[in-house]
């Protein structure tokens, strides 16, 4: 009886969802749409990060040569 009691106690409706814990942001509610994206192979980046790396090793010997 004396939980009946209780939740006859307690305010309706908004007036006592602070106390409760209720969190009435439509943010935290509404429906999240996620755009797909799309990446690129794994393999095709390393290949691209080599050559560059490349570059970067022949422009290094040509510092080297001018040091010479």
């Amino acid at each position: 009886m004396a939980l009946i009691e209780q939740h006859q106690e307690r305010p309706s409706g908004l007036h006592g969802c602070g106390a409760q814990g209720c969190d009435l942001s439509l943010n935290r509610y509404k429906e999240l749409i996620h755009e797909k994206v799309e990446f690129r192979p794994p393999l095709e980046i390393l290949a691209e990060l080599r050559a560059i790396e490349q570059e970067i090793l022949q422009g290094i010997e040509e510092l080297e040569g001018m040091l010479r």
